[in-house]
């Protein structure tokens, strides 16, 4: 195990291939303290293993390089990102889990026209999002599961942004789009506190093609595109399967 309770726990500047073994951040940060297990600024590759931050204000990995993250295991507690992907860096996640423990947290915050593929994971969002995109940058996510325990997005998306969506299951209060584009084909969007499955607003495009949602979608001045698949609304309350307003909305159904 590694272990410090300095601001950063281990910072690469060059070529760097971790293998298995635990990276803990054992201190406390504040609120601008920059508190983190790994800062990457070149070109890292972890397999295997775990990292994890116990206390608030401690972030797990900031990538502004290269960065592969195979089968590794990121848990954190409150005010924490499990893996900020920033200023244009590259990031690929292949299996393992990340899990939020605490609250106002990003187990993933792809920032700053970073690029970000994720394939073949689980991320417990139990804090506030699953994952944060507001990159310009197409963000691929493949077979991932996204569950918690409470009522936060399993994805959010800003103005400008891309998400392209491929048989996952979001099982949080699932999608809230805010202007950007978001491609989701097969798999399951549900939401597990009866609210809204899918939020779209603010001129944000979603393109539907297959898969089940199980809950309600809300749009507010933005386009929907639904291409076969199965909604189910909840039979209680006043939650429709579709609430559709403001001045420029559009829904375009093709259903066969």
């Amino acid at each position: 195990m590694l272990t410090s309770t300095s601001p950063v726990t281990l910072e690469n500047n060059n070529k760097l291939k971790i293998s298995s073994g635990t990276i803990n951040i054992g201190i406390a940060g504040t609120s601008n303290s920059n508190t983190r297990a790994i800062v990457n600024l070149s070109n890292l590759t972890i397999d295997g293993g775990s990292i994890t931050s116990e206390y608030n204000y401690a972030d797990s990995i900031r990538n502004l390089g290269k960065l592969v993250i195979n089968d590794v295991l990121i848990t954190g507690n409150s005010h924490w990102d499990g893996i900020e992907n920033a200023e244009n860096g590259e990031c690929e996640i292949n299996g393992g889990k990340i899990q939020s423990n605490g609250s106002n947290s990003y187990c993933i915050n792809n920032i700053d026209n970073s690029k970000l593929t994720i394939n073949n994971m689980e991320i417990i969002n139990n804090a506030e999002l699953g994952i944060y995109n507001n990159s310009s940058e197409p963000c691929i996510i493949n077979y991932v599961s996204i569950t918690g325990t409470k009522g936060y997005y399993s994805i959010r998306t800003d103005k400008q942004s891309i998400i392209k969506i491929y048989d996952c299951e979001l099982r949080n209060k699932s999608i809230y789009n805010y202007g950007g584009k978001i491609y989701f084909e097969n798999g399951i969007i549900e939401s597990q506190n009866k609210g809204s499955s899918i939020e779209n607003r603010s001129g944000g495009e979603l393109y539907i093609n297959g898969g089940t949602l199980k809950g309600v979608i809300y749009n507010y001045d933005s386009l929907i595109e639904l291409n076969g698949g199965l909604i189910e609304s909840f039979s209680v309350g006043k939650d429709t399967g579709i609430s559709n307003s403001g001045n420029n909305c559009k829904i375009i159904a093709f259903f066969t």
